[in-house]
């Protein structure tokens, strides 16, 4: 049964049981009483089984018209993202990039309007399989190849035969994967956490013992003084058992202090003493523990008589926990009537549910089997109660683009229309403007936007203050006032190429034409260096639309220099960036090298000077891609007078104070950031400190004789914003007792 808003509701069956009524329906007496009862009717849903917004939306509205109630729903699988993202890229499985949609934010819409748990199914410990690396730099596997278990030798697990997992004894892999939970819990309106791959490798990879990497090495002597993993087998196994059990607690801990109603759970081995024993997972010390709301042993078998057994262990060690037993309806030998006698099993032992392996599984004729008369889930049911939880309380649950001009934005409860319909009440980040608010005719719980037009580059912030309930005038507040999404509207970008020609490119010195490689437009520039900056070449466009820009350079070959200096002319003032020419991800591609606000003008130069082993730079194209308009709040002003001299062995830098933003407007300054580097004409280089005044003594460079230091530094206002690079000055440590050297350097400005 449903409301009128489209909620699932059950009939109520103690009151049908009570006047006999079960009879007229045709349920059989011989049904075990738990059949009755309030359970949960959960499945995994992986990454694997969909490849579009439709796809998704099909599955859920099958696993509703099965009557379950709730959807584990993959958006991790290894080091990868289905979501919009703060610490992780986008998995290869939608092309390495945004898909068009945010296939989380479509999942809980469209199991929410249903009535469904949306629970966000994570793979914790993999973070790689198959031979090829992924696209990514930022990738884990690539950005922290250190994080990987290795074994007795020191040897990395292979991704090409399996996952190449990450060790929890490392405390920045862990702390990495509760950061990615977190920003799950922060930003998205999830009813659960569900863990997976919560263990070690295990007979998953036979006769190797993971992971002997330093930091767990160095652990477990501290914590089992004396001993060594040859040594002290046991402790050992206990050591490693204790990791996954902490990576386990950080997230209960973690999520649950930030929304208490959000339920904690993983994938748990079948057979319990293989998991304890084998893949260090202490199921059952979780549950005892109260790390876990509930657990979903994977008892994948059609034997039903190796289900009991193995699902009794989990439910008579359960410590008031919850379980919902792991049904492989993937496999041959679970036919629909297997899996109606496993679920009966699940009754009958008192598990709280059942979970069934995989949503593309659930073939008509496992559906019919389910819901036809007679069936197990013929009938709606709730999810049982958990006492212990925090309660669910009013929330913006999902903000979906329609199209480039309109946002709806659904709530977990109706919405009040006074305060539902205010578009004041609509905030949002990069320049967005609510223009009006509409409670959607049929279902109350969704608000209908119309918006300025938002850009499908650039990630918004939608910030909902002041709307209430319709029924408790709950007002919906942090954490759960805030959701993002991409925009839709097509984004200006331009183009330059060296084949341009005055005045969109220029060239200053010795850059001959080069054909090699894939290049944009046939042909390129190069300087085969070194060189000392004053060589340079410029790509000059028009910007007709103001905003943020993605500035991208081309690279049609991994030949060049690993630290090419580019310098852009914002509106701002000018800035700098380091552009990697030789380790991209793919040999041509466009490589990005900043987000840089432009007004009228927008102006990119490369210089001849490089660092690295690899001395060509490329000039080929630039391109820009608008992200956002410019924010009413500037930046603060430059620094344009920053100088230096030694006072004994110290260097001291000072500059005038900035009162005023790049608008000209008056502006408040919280602090100064100075940066040092050892090479002219660079971006900013590593902070050495920041003041509140405008004079800095850098210590750090005392005795250090023979050493250049090259200074810039930001002005940083009281909402954060930065300046751009000051002008850069040097100090040439020779002995001498003082004077500034920017002028022996033949710095002037930023650029020199």
């Amino acid at each position: 049964m449903k409301n009128s808003a489209g909620v699932r509701t059950k009939m109520p069956w103690k009151a049908l049981m009570a006047t006999g009524l079960l009879a007229l329906l045709g349920i059989s007496a011989g049904v075990p009483t738990a059949a009755l009862a309030d359970e949960a009717r959960a499945v995994w849903f992986h990454r694997w089984e969909w490849n579009d917004r439709q796809d998704i939306e099909d599955e859920i509205t099958n696993i509703d018209n099965c009557h379950m109630n709730a959807v584990l729903f993959q958006i991790r699988g290894q080091g990868d993202a289905f979501y919009i993202s703060e610490h992780e890229p986008w998995s290869n499985l939608v092309g390495d990039e945004y898909p068009g949609y945010d296939p989380l934010a479509v999942a809980i819409y469209e199991a929410h309007k249903k009535g469904l748990e949306l629970h966000a199914y994570v793979n914790t410990m993999p973070a790689w399989s198959g031979s090829t690396p992924p696209v990514s730099p930022d990738h884990i596997y690539n950005a922290h190849p250190e994080w990987i278990m290795v074994d007795a030798s020191g040897t990395p697990m292979d991704p090409s035969s399996g996952y190449a997992d990450i060790s929890p004894g490392i405390p920045q892999a862990a702390q990495h994967v509760n950061d990615v939970i977190m920003d799950i819990a922060t930003n998205y309106d999830v009813d659960g956490i569900h863990l997976d791959y919560i263990r070690y490798p295990g007979w998953d990879i036979p006769d190797k013992d993971y992971s002997h990497d330093d930091s767990s090495l160095a652990r477990f002597a501290r914590d089992y003084s004396g001993c060594t993993p040859s040594t002290c087998p046991p402790q050992w196994d206990a050591f490693r058992r204790t990791l996954v059990t902490e990576m386990v607690a950080a997230c209960h801990d973690s999520v649950t202090t930030l929304k208490p109603w959000v339920k904690i759970s993983a994938a748990t081995w079948g057979i319990f003493y293989y998991g304890y024993t084998y893949y260090f997972q202490d199921s059952h010390g979780w549950m005892e523990a109260g790390i876990l709301d509930f657990s979903a042993p994977m008892i994948y078998t059609g034997n039903t008589s190796d289900f009991q057994s193995r699902l009794h262990d989990h439910v008579v060690n359960s410590y008031g926990r919850h379980v919902y037993g792991g049904i492989g309806i993937y496999l041959g030998d679970v036919t629909p009537s297997v899996m109606v006698d496993e679920i009966n099993i699940c009754r009958s032992e008192g598990a709280e549910g059942q979970v069934m392996f995989a949503a593309s599984d659930l073939t008509s004729s496992y559906r019919l089997t389910l819901v036809g008369s007679g069936g197990p889930y013929e009938y709606l049911a709730d999810i049982p109660a958990m006492a212990w939880k925090g309660s669910r309380p009013f929330i913006a649950s999902v903000a979906l683009p329609i199209d480039s001009t309109h946002v709806d934005l659904f709530f977990s409860r109706d919405v009040d229309a006074t305060t539902g319909q205010n578009p004041s009440n609509y905030t949002f980040d990069n320049g967005l403007v609510a223009l009006s608010a509409v409670r959607d005719a049929s279902d109350h719980r969704l608000i209908n936007l119309t918006t300025s037009t938002h850009y499908e580059q650039t990630i918004y912030t939608l910030t909902v203050s002041n709307v209430a309930d319709e029924g408790t005038k709950e007002v919906v507040s942090w954490p759960n006032n805030q959701r993002k999404f991409y925009g839709m509207a097509q984004a200006p970008e331009v183009i330059v190429d060296n084949q341009h020609g005055w005045p969109a490119f220029t060239f200053v010195g010795e850059w001959p034409i080069g054909t090699f490689g894939n290049c944009w437009l046939d042909n390129k520039r190069y300087h085969a260096g070194p060189g000392d900056g004053d060589e340079t070449a410029t790509w000059t466009t028009p910007i007709t639309t103001p905003g943020n820009y993605k500035v991208y350079f081309w690279v049609n070959s991994s030949a060049y220099t690993a630290d090419a200096h580019y310098y852009i002319d914002t509106y701002a003032g000018p800035d700098s960036a380091i552009g990697d020419q030789n380790s991209v991800p793919q040999p041509e591609t466009w490589q990005y090298l900043g987000t840089f606000p432009f007004a009228d003008t927008a102006r990119v130069t490369v210089t001849d000077y490089w660092e690295s082993a690899f001395g060509t730079v490329i000039a080929d194209a630039i391109r820009w891609v608008f992200v956002s308009p410019l924010d009413p709040d500037a930046p603060p002003a430059a620094i344009t007078d920053l100088a230096s001299h030694k006072s004994n062995a110290d260097i001291v830098l000072t500059w005038s104070e900035v009162t005023s933003d790049t608008l000209g407007n008056p502006e408040t300054i919280s602090e100064y950031v100075i940066y040092r580097d050892t090479q002219p004409h660079s971006p900013p280089g590593d902070s050495v400190g920041s003041t509140t005044n405008t004079t800095f003594t850098d210590p750090g460079a005392a005795g250090s004789t023979g050493t250049n230091y090259y200074y810039v530094v930001r002005a940083v206002d009281d909402g954060q914003a930065k300046s751009v690079n000051s002008n850069q000055v040097g100090e040439f440590d020779r002995g001498l007792s003082s004077g500034s050297k920017a002028a022996e350097s033949g710095m002037t400005g930023t650029h020199r």
